[in-house]
């Protein structure tokens, strides 16, 4: 009996150490703050329709004089998951409302890449494009696209 309870739980260590070492992933390189940063205003580029180009830290937000957007969190990648998926990347949440109905928010998260903006309320922009995110630093660069 002492041998297969010393066995069980053998196994259960043994368990325990693979998965730690499983999601023991090397950290990731964070992006340095840009230095050119063209904030609000409406540009075109091959084609595309930007209403502005924004780096916002966790708990910041700005207004376009239409539309608010504050980042409300900055996510570490997990490192259980696997790498590059959502919750394997580095992701912002952020939130929108108009600066006429400020009660009415929409939220979203994102990771790196491009996402349609969903609210329930129309806003001018209906595109975010997340260029960079610093986790440790808690900021995000990204774009918003009509």
């Amino acid at each position: 009996m002492k041998v297969k309870r010393l066995w069980h739980l053998s196994w259960i260590l043994f368990s325990l150490i693979l998965q730690n070492a499983c999601c023991s992933r090397t950290p990731q390189q964070q992006p340095t703050l840009p230095s050119n940063v063209r904030g609000w205003g409406e540009f075109s580029i091959d084609g595309t329709h930007f209403l502005g180009e924004l780096v916002l830290r966790k708990g910041e937000e700005t207004s376009s004089g239409n539309i608010v957007v504050k980042v409300t969190d900055v996510d570490p990648p997990d490192p259980c998951a696997e790498p590059d998926s959502f919750y394997g990347s580095p992701r912002v949440t952020l939130q929108f409302h108009l600066v006429s109905d400020p009660q009415r928010k929409c939220e979203i998260t994102a990771r790196k890449s491009s996402k349609i903006i969903e609210c329930d309320f129309p806003i001018e922009a209906s595109i975010i494009n997340v260029i960079s995110i610093n986790s440790e630093e808690k900021w995000a660069y990204f774009d918003l696209r009509k």
